[in-house]
């Protein structure tokens, strides 16, 4: 008697609109006949093996960052498997670490939009700094465990040169945070993104888009 198939989690973070992926997802008995993705994702089956599947993706540009449901097509069961999809960036940025005390706040300059992608180490949140001008706006997004490599919960704050907190986004486990903010005066601004549960760890990841309006 065959086995059903089955699919482990994805070896990626997530897939970034207006780019195509080939993914190669792993799992046992997979040998599927073909693939289909929902959503306005596109998806061709390259090659499979008895445990892998090499599949292309392509996302368009104007695509959500949502997740989407892709299937691959076998006879004796169709295994699911959830895509993210992420905010673009013109600019992907590596941080220097540590980044928990607002004297070691890593520069951020949107211009006119970058990513983050990292890990909390332990239970500090991170703290990037902002230089913005008044009337600046700033479309700010962090993904958390909407990625299957990701337990983050993400609290995400952003706070005045005085360190004082002027506005929060928190909520559902599995949805993106994200705040749009126009800076009232000219100065120094602070992001601080950390856990809900104050967790930290390898599988504490996010990736923050901060993109200029």
């Amino acid at each position: 008697m065959q086995n059903k198939p089955t699919l482990k989690e994805l070896t990626v973070f997530g897939l970034v609109a207006g780019q195509t992926t080939t993914l190669t997802l792993t799992g046992e008995n997979l040998t599927p006949s073909g693939v289909t993705v929902k959503g306005p994702l596109q998806a061709k089956l390259l090659d499979t093996k008895p445990n892998t599947a090499t599949v292309e993706v392509i996302v368009p540009a104007e695509c959500p960052p949502e997740s989407f449901e892709l299937t691959l097509v076998h006879p004796k069961d169709s295994p699911t498997i959830k895509l993210p999809v992420l905010v673009a960036a013109v600019k992907e940025v590596t941080v220097k670490k540590p980044l928990s005390r607002f004297d070691q706040a890593f520069s951020l300059v949107p211009a006119p939009s970058l990513a983050v992608q990292t890990n909390l180490d332990n239970d500090q949140a991170h703290l990037y700094q902002l230089p913005l001008k008044r009337g600046e706006k700033l479309e700010i997004t962090v993904t958390g465990a909407r990625s299957s490599l990701s337990d983050l919960d993400p609290l995400v704050r952003l706070r005045d040169s005085q360190r004082r907190m002027l506005t929060l986004a928190t909520g559902r486990l599995r949805v993106d945070r994200r705040l749009f903010f126009t800076a009232p005066t000219d100065g120094m601004y602070f992001l601080e993104i950390g856990d809900a549960q104050q967790r930290g760890g390898p599988r504490m990841l996010y990736r923050l888009v901060v993109r200029r309006l």
